[in-house]
């Protein structure tokens, strides 16, 4: 017997499969729609963020190639600002560098301190030659003068002196002790070598530490500092109201052992002489850092003393840099660029834009140490700039100031070593060593100027006997020196193996945990693998196997 509902339940399956099919087929179509939906708007998501990065690097790029060209538009005004002719118009043309900007009462102070034209030593030593030394001392009569009545020439007679005097170089010496024979009471000729005098003394002592520096170099320092301040208490003593020797007899008095009440006495009586002279208060203020045996207390009695004098003076702000300068060092901390800069903001302290000069990293960090060069354009002062762009990578820049240091010294300028320093890194190694070789006839216990021959002599002047013997005079004066050691096995390096290796090993001696032998000229190297024996060796032989 058939089943009645057979056929129909045949086509009910059929029907039903159709529809499972057709229903399996709309939900892929969909799926896939809504898979293609997807996709397609990451993939519009994606070209969409890829073009924002696209934008945003494009945006970065431009910015960035903007501050590049922005950065040295500003190098360029600096650089071609420093070539002015005119002092004035030279200072007071030179671009602010951000974010160092001083008032315009300020600019225009100190602009006119930096262009005063000042009688050179040349001039002074012509004078004497031709037996006048009344009209020099006439110059510094008339320089009194115009100091306390005529506006424009205010300090031209203490800057007469910081720029012309303050110096150990030996052929102002020379010049001075003539002037003060010819005139022997003549307060401005004992003021003068009073002033070389206090500064040969400082340069006497040396720059080595305590431990590395003999008897001889203090005892030297303490016979010049003896003549400093008797010719200026000499000098004060014929005109008391001289600026000049009241106040560098204040660090001379201090570097004789003068007592703390002594000390601050001299200050208070330098500022009653001349209280609008900004360059009393600063001395007082470096022998009143708490880091030298002063106070907080003192120095912040010669701070609200320049204070009280800034409406009259504008360059009373520098007082106020310093002081802050001394109070941050009295931290006993590394100052940072911060730290600097805070004291920058008040004034452009010389102290400051040289310390800072020595942290500087980066490119942009270079037109921070143009103030330096702006205020007081001297070849130290373009050496210690041109030191500062050489570690914020601007070489080029650099190279321009050590050329400009050089092309500004002369045989009679201040900054004797440093000139020694632009010669040479100017290329003119001849004339280098001839102005250090004077040094030494002067002081021969020199040794920043025996350490700048050893190095002329062996590797400028191809003068190898003559750097060995300048080894030796060295290690004579400073047996015990680091430096003089170093520099002696420099000699040796070429020539004498085995004295170099004596002469390094003597150097580090106190330093036994610091590899100095890098190239392993001294010891072996235990990196290298084992020597190959001699004679054929077979394709699997191993060198010195068994």
């Amino acid at each position: 017997m058939r089943d009645a509902d057979g056929p129909n339940f045949g086509t009910r399956l059929g029907v039903t499969m159709r529809s499972l099919i057709r229903i399996i087929f709309a939900t892929a179509c969909i799926v896939l729609l809504v898979v293609g939906s997807i996709l397609g708007y990451n993939r519009w998501r994606i070209e969409r963020l890829a073009e924002t990065v696209r934008q945003k690097a494009a945006q970065f790029q431009a910015k960035h190639e903007s501050e590049h060209a922005n950065r040295n538009a500003r190098i360029a005004a600096l650089r071609a600002a420093d070539k002015v002719a005119d002092p004035l118009k030279r200072c007071l043309d030179f671009p602010d560098v951000s974010p160092l900007h001083w008032s315009p009462a300020f600019v225009a102070a100190r602009c006119r301190l930096t262009a005063l034209d000042i009688i050179t030593i040349d001039q002074i030593d012509a004078k004497l030659a031709a037996g006048d030394s009344t009209s020099v001392d006439a110059t510094f009569q008339d320089y009194a003068a115009q100091d306390v009545s005529d506006p424009k020439r205010r300090g031209i007679l203490f800057r007469a002196f910081e720029q012309r005097f303050e110096s150990s170089n030996p052929a102002i010496g020379s010049v001075l002790e003539r002037w003060v024979k010819t005139s022997p009471h003549s307060a401005y000729a004992l003021a003068a070598r009073g002033v070389f005098r206090y500064r040969t003394a400082a340069e006497a002592r040396g720059t080595m530490s305590t431990a590395d520096t003999p008897q001889e170099n203090f005892d030297a320092m303490k016979w010049l500092m003896a003549g400093a301040v008797s010719d200026l208490k000499a000098s004060l003593a014929i005109k008391p109201d001289f600026i000049v020797p009241a106040t560098y007899l204040i660090p001379a008095t201090a570097r004789m052992g003068g007592s703390r009440a002594e000390i601050a006495a001299l200050g208070r009586k330098a500022v009653v002489i001349a209280p609008d002279e900004y360059r009393a208060y600063i001395f007082w203020a470096k022998e009143a850092s708490p880091l030298w045996g002063g106070s907080r207390e003192e120095l912040e009695e010669i701070a609200d003393a320049a204070k009280a004098r800034e409406a009259s003076n504008p360059l009373m702000a520098l007082v106020a840099a310093r002081v802050r300068y001394y109070y941050a060092l009295a931290s006993r901390r590394h100052l940072s660029r911060d730290d600097y800069l805070e004291i920058l903001a008040i004034a452009p302290d010389n102290f400051a834009l040289d310390n800072m000069g020595q942290l500087f990293q980066v490119q942009a960090d270079a037109p921070l140490i143009t103030p330096l060069v702006r205020f007081e354009p001297t070849v130290g002062n373009y050496m210690r700039a041109a030191l500062a762009l050489q570690l914020a990578r601007q070489p080029e820049w650099s190279h321009d100031y050590m050329v400009r240091a050089a092309d500004l010294g002369s045989p009679t300028t201040p900054d004797l070593e440093e000139y020694a320093q632009a010669l040479t890194a100017s290329s003119r190694f001849d004339a280098a060593a001839a102005l250090n070789e004077k040094m030494i006839e002067v002081n021969p216990r020199n040794a920043h100027a025996m350490s700048a021959l050893i190095v002329l002599y062996q590797k400028h002047l191809n003068r190898q006997i003559d750097a060995v013997a300048m080894a030796h005079r060295m290690l004579d004066a400073y047996p015990d020196s680091f430096d003089a050691w170093t520099l002696f096995a420099y000699t040796q390096k070429e020539t004498n193996n085995a004295e170099y290796c004596s002469a390094m090993a003597r150097a580090y001696r106190d330093k036994p945990g610091l590899n100095w032998d890098y190239d392993h000229s001294c010891t072996p190297n235990d990196d290298l693998p084992p020597p190959m024996p001699n004679g054929p060796i077979s394709r699997s032989q191993r060198p010195n196997s068994k």
